[in-house]
């Protein structure tokens, strides 16, 4: 077997690790699932999809692969981690480059994994400016598509073009937020800054026993769900009574699936006591007096 070949089996090997973890990270939909309800794209679990992304990692320091490029891209852009997102896809579009005198299949292959690198480039700018409007997006180049098809019984390089960028509009919206959110735009800076200090805030009040004031940043719907003593003692019962040693926001979101329309962050509290650790998932989201917790999912993943 040459070096080629146990390069391509050894990188296969981990991407398979990454693949299953990349997996985990997301939820599938339930046996009592209607079909035609938006129920196929549901919140993934940031700790995995950074591990798949370290597997990747390494596959790729074994073997230079595009398609491996592409799944590190897709996996960065989903954590919201846009500056890695960006690098990976700028590595892809520098990889058609330089194959770019090969064969004219491998030139073929090139402008296919160069368009969807440029059309992710594009939607990594607009998504750090906060101006990315994805329903506008998928609708525009769907429409386009449909049509043009109808029209041309063979695809020329401008459908094959409009056809990769469709796919990866389509590709972002069925990983980084459901359907049912069209329309809105990554939150602007000051908003996600402020939403991460309050779900930090949020962890301080609960490692101080200050229930009251940690029922406080709940938006008015959870307060009515959740209130003080119920706060106090579902905490009391997940540490099982122990005290918290320190707790900190140690991974954020600013894009995910089932984003809702007003959502600003994603937030993963951990909670450090003696022994063992346990943690609280948060989402701020802007509410009618200003930015509140409007969810909050119990224990680690």
């Amino acid at each position: 077997m040459d070096k080629d070949n146990v390069r391509y089996n050894a990188a296969s090997a981990v991407v398979k690790l990454a693949q299953r973890k990349y997996d985990s990270a997301i939820s599938r939909p339930g046996k009592d699932a209607v079909q035609g309800e938006d129920v196929a794209q549901t919140m993934h679990n940031p700790l995995l999809v950074r591990e798949a992304i370290e597997y990747f990692r390494i596959a790729l320091e074994i073997n230079k692969d595009r398609t491996i490029l592409n799944w590190k891209g897709i996996a960065e852009e989903m954590l919201g981690d846009f500056d890695a997102a960006i690098l990976s896809y700028q590595t892809l579009l520098d990889f058609r480059i330089e194959d770019e005198t090969s064969t004219p299949t491998t030139a073929q292959t090139n402008n296919t994994y160069g368009d969807l690198a440029s059309a992710a480039l594009n939607r990594l700018a607009e998504k750090k400016a906060g101006t990315y409007d994805r329903g506008v997006k998928i609708t525009g180049k769907i429409s386009k598509i449909v049509e043009m098809f109808p029209k041309s019984p063979s695809m020329t390089d401008d459908e094959k073009s409009l056809l990769a960028g469709a796919y990866s509009a389509v590709q972002d919206a069925l990983l980084n937020q459901s359907f049912g959110a069209r329309g809105r735009s990554t939150p602007a800076p000051l908003d996600a800054e402020a939403a991460a200090n309050l779900a930090g805030e949020f962890g301080k009040r609960i490692s101080e026993n200050d229930f009251h004031g940690a029922h406080e940043l709940l938006s008015q719907s959870l307060q009515k769900l959740l209130t003080t003593s119920e706060l106090e003692r579902t905490i009391f019962e997940m540490l099982q009574g122990e005290t918290i040693e320190q707790v900190g926001v140690i991974s954020t979101m600013h894009d995910w699936l089932n984003m809702q329309a007003d959502d600003v962050l994603w937030a993963y509290i951990s909670i450090e006591c003696l022994g063992f650790n346990e943690a609280a998932t948060v989402i701020v989201a802007r509410q009618e007096k200003g930015l509140a917790i409007r969810d909050i999912e119990w224990g680690r993943p």
